[in-house]
């Protein structure tokens, strides 16, 4: 989708974008404090509620909706 220049908002939650990341003019990354982190397990639920963090419903549709104009 990136290299056919298609808008796409891509989600990192316990993965790293700097290494896998989608690059492109119309991608919007959003990642958690956990991205970097490249978590297989969590340690508790704690560091899971973290993993969400930034990547809310809301967020993710106002972000495509600002890009769709």
């Amino acid at each position: 989708s990136a290299s056919l220049d298609v808008p796409m908002v891509v989600l990192y939650r316990v993965t790293d974008p700097v290494l896998i990341g989608s690059l492109g003019n119309k991608v919007e990354q959003l990642k958690s404090p956990c991205a970097s982190l490249y978590l297989k397990h969590f340690t508790g639920a704690l560091q899971e509620l973290e993993s969400l963090h930034g990547l809310s419903a809301s967020l993710v549709f106002d972000t495509i909706v600002s890009n769709d104009k």
